[in-house]
């Protein structure tokens, strides 16, 4: 009896529960059904301006319009082939007026010359260097008895030779207005050639009017190396004109050489040199060169020099008793 009260209420209750699951889903059904489906949403309005682009009828004028390369390009092909080469307001006018000559600067202008400036060296002047060479010089070199059978002259001639002096000064005073005083180192060189003679003349018996050859075939190479320690003084006249006095001791080297087997010569001498002359200031022959002078190697004033100089022996085997004229440049700095 139990049992199937059991069995009874199961089964009312699994009919009651199936009985409620269907009665909800057809009501919700039944809504759903009742409702209209949502619309989709809608474009984007288009633009006033485009609505009313769209209402106007259709142009080839539109049609480039709305496309603005087109557009471009149409505009290109109906200007004139030479547009574009066309020159501005500006650049019409700049050719109208040309060009203006470049100015040059002050330095520029100096260089040349063309300036009213006048340079500025700036530092005292305490030093000279400077070249001279003999133009016309007379040597009355003599050897002393015994020391040579020939004549210097019979055996290098009396013709021009090489002679170059280089040399130094220091100068302690040094007055653009009273001139100044220096110390002098001098050094140079001489060379000479010429050919070997013979000590006798040797007579032809066979025919008396053409003697023997009175010249040998050596070749005699003579070298002089003198170097001077003296003193000068330079005026200044008017500040363009500098005469000067300078006299010292000189040592002066010499060596012979010989063409063949034989030995040369070779030793010193000592002699007194003096000279004078007159330097002439060169500064204003080119302002741009005289500036680059001082620029580059600090020289303030530079002088072509003429002078006249001359060498007496105080000893050794060898007289160098030469005398002349000797021109060159002296540069002060």
């Amino acid at each position: 009896m139990k049992i199937s009260h059991v069995l009874t209420c199961a089964a009312f209750l699994i009919t009651a529960a199936f009985a409620e699951e269907k009665s909800v889903e057809p009501y919700i059904d039944r809504l759903k059904s009742g409702m209209e489906a949502p619309a989709e949403p809608a474009e984007s309005p288009e633009s006033y301006t485009e609505s009313i682009r769209k209402g106007l009828p259709v142009t080839p004028e539109s049609e480039s319009s709305s496309d603005p390369e087109n557009y471009i390009k149409k505009l290109r092909r109906n200007l004139p082939e030479n547009a574009g080469e066309e020159k501005s307001y500006t650049e019409r006018k700049k050719e109208e007026l040309g060009t203006p000559a470049e100015e040059e600067g002050a330095i520029a202008k100096f260089n040349k010359g063309e300036s009213e400036l006048k340079p500025r060296r700036e530092g005292e002047i305490h030093n000279a260097f400077g070249l001279k060479m003999g133009t016309s010089v007379t040597r009355n070199t003599l050897a002393q008895a015994g020391s040579s059978l020939r004549a210097f002259t019979d055996v290098y001639g009396t013709a021009w030779a090489p002679d170059l002096t280089f040399f130094y000064e220091y100068q302690p005073f040094h007055s653009e207005w009273f001139g100044n005083f220096g110390l002098m180192m001098t050094g140079g060189g001489s060379f000479h050639k010429g050919k070997g003679k013979f000590e006798f003349t040797l007579l032809n018996r066979q025919d008396a009017d053409r003697p023997f050859a009175t010249e040998s075939r050596t070749t005699l190479n003579f070298f002089t190396l003198p170097v001077t320690l003296a003193v000068n003084y330079r005026f200044n006249l008017l500040r363009i004109l500098r005469p000067f006095i300078a006299a010292g001791p000189s040592l002066i080297g010499y060596m012979e050489t010989r063409s063949d087997t034989k030995s040369g010569h070779r030793g010193y001498s000592t002699g007194l040199w003096v000279s004078g002359g007159v330097a002439l200031l060169l500064d204003w022959l080119s302002a741009g060169s005289t500036w680059n002078l001082y620029a580059e190697h600090n020289v303030k004033h530079y002088y072509l020099t003429v002078e006249y100089s001359r060498m007496s022996r105080l000893s050794g085997a060898i007289d160098f008793a030469n005398s002349g004229i000797y021109a060159g440049l002296t540069f002060e700095y």
